[in-house]
């Protein structure tokens, strides 16, 4: 009689695969033997050998199951026709979570018209992008990715947002994160100008004496 134990399936992204299960063998809803560790060693099965096939003339009907179902894992057993050989799947749903990008426009309420209608951000988890997003006016100038995976090798995936280019004249001031929410402020400095005034005084040169100081 043969076991496998499916863990080793997925990739444990999240990182909580517990390091053996425990199963036992049971012969007709007894448990027959002592329980048996499971593991990575041994490559996650188990065959039971040289048992007896009857008792009292009558077939025994052997089974397995597993002894305590890992925390945060559903559990499912399936057999073949002869069952002969089990297959015990632990299943976890992995944790998902969401990117908000934010853009805040630092520029006197675009007062010089230099404000793009658009602009094209990257949600990246490194050097890769995860996706592509556009903000505008019409989205308030935001964006949210969701059902993003949370985990990888069991450590939080660290999602940043870049712009693909920056409006001219524009420079990124700030790039920060509160949670699942980014912000990127773009800053304009708006055009100055200078305007000089000049006093001329047509009095005979204060001949009577009334220019005010």
């Amino acid at each position: 009689l043969s076991l496998h134990d499916a863990l080793p399936i997925c990739s444990n992204q999240d990182g909580i695969r517990p390091a053996s299960v425990t199963v036992q063998l049971y012969a007709d809803g007894t448990a027959s033997g002592a329980p048996v560790d499971l593991n990575a060693a041994n490559n996650w099965s188990h065959t039971w050998t040289k048992l007896a096939k009857k008792a009292n003339k009558t077939d025994i009907e052997y089974t397995v199951d597993e002894v305590s179902v890992p925390a945060d894992y559903t559990k499912t057993v399936s057999t073949n026709e002869a069952k002969t050989e089990y297959v015990i799947t632990n299943t976890h749903v992995t944790e998902t979570t969401e990117a908000t990008v934010k853009k805040v426009w630092n520029d006197s309420n675009d007062q010089d018209g230099k404000r793009p209608a658009k602009l094209t951000v990257n949600l990246m988890n490194g050097n890769a992008v995860v996706d592509t997003v556009t903000l505008k006016e019409a989205n308030d100038w935001s964006a949210t990715v969701g059902n993003l995976e949370k985990k990888a090798g069991g450590k939080d995936i660290e999602y940043t947002w870049t712009e693909e280019t920056l409006p001219e004249g524009y420079e990124l001031t700030d790039n920060s994160k509160n949670g699942t929410v980014t912000t990127l402020t773009n800053t304009y400095a708006p055009e100055t100008t200078s305007i000089t005034v000049t006093k001329t005084w047509d009095d005979a040169d204060n001949q009577d004496g009334k220019r005010p100081e």
